[in-house]
């Protein structure tokens, strides 16, 4: 009777072992299958105000690009916090080569969404005297949230003091910015109604959203640019 009892023990303890098993196996499965939802509201969190980054020392361009004064070799150019933002992840980002002359209001820099293109205008015209040496061939893939930060090329001013002018300084900047993001999320109401744009367009509260412009259509992606990019 013993040894029966302690068999059916045994076997109990053995189904119990196993039911463990193929819960924790479920588990794993179901986490597997789930890996990405993390990221989900990382990607497409609300572009607030306080969010967007002004540097000390910078000028920025009405054309969504910095400038800042260097010590040797001319003046660091690169591009705003608020294109970096609304861009989100990049595949790529094409600079002109040294030596090439640029005039202001014209592109600069190309950032690369996927298949296409965004471009963006020099702050002042000069001539190219070092790209960033991180870059390689002309092509650099930033990590998220890190454009911003760091200088693209570098530029020997042509006609610095003429066009100064159209320079807003930190301070006065931050409420430039401020009503380009007004502007921005105007802009973001004309383009709800769109297939594909209208669930990632606007979050709670009516705030763009991380990474939106790799979401617009190629009409809506070119109207970005000759709103927001062109002066």
């Amino acid at each position: 009777m013993d040894t029966l009892h302690e068999h059916m023990m045994i076997t109990k303890g053995h189904e119990y072992l196993l039911a463990i098993g193929v819960l924790a196996l479920f588990v794993l499965f179901w986490s597997y299958l789930n890996r990405g939802q993390a990221a989900l509201p990382q990607a497409v969190r609300a572009l607030k105000l306080e969010d967007l980054r002004l540097g000390r020392r910078m000028f920025y361009h009405p054309g969504h690009t910095w400038l800042k004064r260097a010590m040797i070799g001319g003046s660091m150019v690169g591009v705003d916090d608020f294109i970096d933002k609304l861009a989100g992840d990049l595949h790529g980002v094409k600079v002109p080569a040294t030596g090439t002359l640029v005039k202001r209001g014209e592109p600069v820099f190309a950032l690369e969404l996927g298949s296409r293109t965004l471009h963006i205008p020099a702050p002042i015209s000069g001539k190219v005297t070092m790209i960033n040496p991180r870059m390689y061939q002309q092509s650099y893939h930033p990590q998220l949230g890190t454009l911003s930060k760091n200088w693209l090329v570098r530029l020997e001013p042509t006609n610095w003091q003429a066009e100064m002018g159209e320079l807003q300084p930190m301070i006065s900047g931050r409420e430039w910015l401020k009503s380009e993001v007004d502007r921005f999320r105007q802009f973001l109401n004309t383009q709800i109604e769109k297939p594909g744009v209208a669930t990632v367009s606007l979050a709670d509260g009516g705030d763009p959203v991380f990474g939106v412009l790799r979401h617009l259509d190629d009409e809506g992606l070119q109207q970005f640019e000759e709103e927001f990019l062109k002066t």
